[in-house]
């Protein structure tokens, strides 16, 4: 499309950096009011447009968008696909706060399918990245997902430290416990486990929170 093409080498040499951040910023919004054709409509410019100033960062941000696009609307394949080339970019750059992301939605979708061990790997990989560029926001959000894969896997000692891992880390930041799916959580592995005091104990602070 001429037309298209004229457009993109328009926009590019006023700024195209700030026309992609900002259609970023509008597809993040489409997304999270799950406004689809909006959304492909936003992407399909700043595919064009990323493309043309061959900027990978963007490139790969944008791709992210198409996964995470794809996987709230159940297409999982394509979801893992795009996640997992957004990935390579992201780590071709070096990255490494990005490649976070990525790698929780590839954790999503292999929950998703059932594959809670390949998650698990998914999930040690975004905490290492996130232990050696210090952000105790993002170990907190990961050690209570990990919580729950281990749960998953009935590794209960290891579900419950990461559990406590969590709180203890969300002491000093921003991410808020879910104080209810916690405490469920650990009454269930005390039941598990037969520390049936306990696991009433919890059971009865669900019923307070």
């Amino acid at each position: 499309n001429k037309n298209f093409t004229s457009a993109v080498q328009l926009i590019e040499k006023k700024d195209s950096q700030k026309c992609l951040k900002f259609l970023i910023a509008q597809s993040s919004n489409f997304l999270k009011s799950k406004e689809f054709k909006k959304l492909d409509s936003v992407l399909t410019i700043a595919d064009g447009i990323s493309l043309y100033s061959k900027d990978t960062f963007s490139i790969a941000n944008i791709m992210f968008m198409h996964a995470l696009s794809n996987n709230i609307q159940g297409n999982v394949a394509e979801a893992e696909s795009l996640t997992l080339r957004s990935q390579q970019l992201f780590e071709k750059i070096k990255n490494k706060y990005q490649t976070i992301k990525t790698n929780r939605v590839d954790r999503a979708v292999f929950m998703d399918k059932g594959l809670s061990d390949v998650s698990l790997n998914y999930y040690q990989k975004a905490i290492d990245v996130a232990t050696e560029l210090d952000l105790p926001h993002e170990i907190a959000i990961l050690s209570f997902n990990l919580g729950n894969v281990y749960l998953d896997l009935n590794n209960f000692d290891q579900a419950k430290s990461s559990f406590l891992k969590s709180v203890e880390l969300s002491k000093n930041s921003s991410f808020k416990i879910p104080k209810l799916e916690l405490e469920f959580s650990l009454a269930n592995i005390e039941l598990e486990q037969d520390h049936w005091e306990t696991a009433l104990e919890r059971y009865q602070n669900c019923i307070q929170l």
